[in-house]
């Protein structure tokens, strides 16, 4: 298995960098440190999965290697072309939260590498402190919610929490699965081994409600189903996924549908 994590060496992805570590040493995954630039790999500023592993008093079990990516043109381009390449399992990001004029003038590096890679994004926002203890590196990962739009969005959201839950050996899960609208999708005949799924209902405008649902469920992460952009409203002001990042506090599992 191979988990891929991103850095600009700057110091703002250090919580994604310890997800990143944390999953890594528990699912025993090689973890790929991509950053953009020609850097050698003795640049101090470069995250060192020994060094955090170390702190946490845990074996130094993490391979991980250093895949420099050199810019040509367009930061964003060269990134998604290098992890295009490498095609990992996973993919780890820092997010910074943003406004919508913000966002729709600067963009999102680490939205526009989870909609063009083909494996789930975890996306940390910079403000969240996560569901990986700093201090000691344990995994705290016992409840996600499930914005669902359809029948098989839902599937394909609870493949993916069951592939990430798997990963990381986790035994048991609490899956809150919420769905805006008339419409909802059906209860799973048989949900996963260990999984244990509530259901819960709203009306009204899906961003606010699925808010209101992070609120009140406090998930350890929310599970995202996404097309993308299909539609020039997406475009313009972003999907539910990414309008979410950018006002939530919580990491995001970006699955792509198209995939």
């Amino acid at each position: 298995m191979l988990i891929a994590q991103t850095t600009d060496l700057s110091g703002d992805d250090d919580v994604a960098f310890e997800h990143a570590v944390a999953l890594a040493a528990r699912a025993g995954a090689r973890l790929a440190t991509v950053h953009a630039g020609s850097r050698s790999q003795d640049d101090p500023r470069l995250p060192r999965a020994a060094d955090v592993l170390s702190r946490w008093g845990l074996p130094r079990t993490v391979e991980q290697v250093y895949v420099p990516a050199e810019v040509a043109d367009n930061r964003t381009d060269t990134l998604v072309d290098v992890l295009q390449v490498l095609q990992p399992d996973l993919l780890v990001c820092a997010t910074h939260p943003r406004r919508a004029l913000q966002w729709l003038l600067q963009g999102s590096t680490a939205e526009a590498m989870a909609r063009n890679v083909e494996c789930p994004t975890l996306l940390i926002p910079t403000v969240a402190a996560g569901f990986v203890d700093s201090a000691t590196g344990a995994l705290n990962l016992e409840r996600m919610l499930i914005p669902a739009g359809n029948q098989r969005d839902l599937e394909r959201a609870i493949e993916a929490a069951q592939r990430f839950a798997a990963w990381i050996a986790q035994p048991s899960m609490e899956v809150v699965v919420l769905h805006v609208g008339d419409e909802h999708p059906a209860p799973l005949m048989a949900p996963p081994p260990g999984f244990s799924l509530m259901y819960r209902d709203a009306t009204g405008d899906i961003d606010a409600r699925i808010l209101d649902a992070v609120r009140q469920v406090a998930p350890s992460c929310v599970v995202m189903p996404t097309r993308g952009h299909d539609a020039v409203r997406d475009v313009l002001f972003g999907t539910h996924t990414e309008r979410l990042l950018h006002s939530a506090r919580t990491p995001v599992l970006w699955v792509p549908l198209s995939a």
